[in-house]
């Protein structure tokens, strides 16, 4: 098992076991003059395109504290602000974490695939450690990756897990992203 800091950056919280690992294709992509990365040196081929220039989430209430995002394509997820004893989904900073958890889990099984390596199981455990006063952010998270396998070996996986957390998970290294806003009040 390894422990890993994400950018110097505790609520424990989710372990994602990983299902269907055969939906991802590692195999690189042939050379397309018009990508803007197309002579990018990277160290591993992503199992989607890396041309998301901007995404659209469409965030709708449900009930007060109840709300529901969906994306272009239409996967929904439900966002539970209540109370814990309340809560039936998992509220915005649990999202983040297993977004982290997510995201990284992605690049580390790529990294490992490209390798032929066997990964049977795949549970990870993120925990984060939130400032006291408003705004409650993450200060530190740490990720714990546990691999089932007959061939990856703990130097590999620190490996895949530091190239990812570094260099590749998209949710990490936006997490010092600057944020802005725009707001509009629609009248009924």
């Amino acid at each position: 098992m390894i422990k890993l800091p994400i950018n110097g950056i505790q609520t424990k919280y989710v372990a994602l076991p990983l299902a269907s690992l055969s939906q991802f294709n590692t195999t690189p992509v042939a050379p397309d003059e018009s990508h803007p990365f197309q002579n990018a040196n990277f160290e591993c081929d992503f199992p989607y395109p890396a041309t998301y220039s901007t995404m659209k989430i469409t965030t709708t209430m449900l009930a007060d504290e109840l709300f529901q995002s969906v994306n272009e394509n239409g996967h929904a997820v439900t966002i539970d602000t209540r109370k814990r004893e309340e809560k039936v989904q998992q509220s915005p900073v649990e999202l983040l974490l297993s977004a982290v958890a997510a995201c990284g889990a992605v690049d580390i099984v790529v990294m490992l695939k490209k390798r032929k390596k066997t990964i049977q199981k795949f549970i990870i455990e993120t925990e984060g450690t939130r400032q006291e006063k408003t705004p409650h952010y993450f200060t530190k998270i740490h990720c714990t990756y546990q691999i089932t396998s007959p061939d990856v070996t703990v130097e590999e996986l620190h490996k895949a897990a530091a190239l990812s957390l570094e260099k590749y998970c998209s949710v990490a290294s936006s997490l010092k992203a600057e944020i802005t806003f725009s707001a509009e009040v629609i009248r009924p």
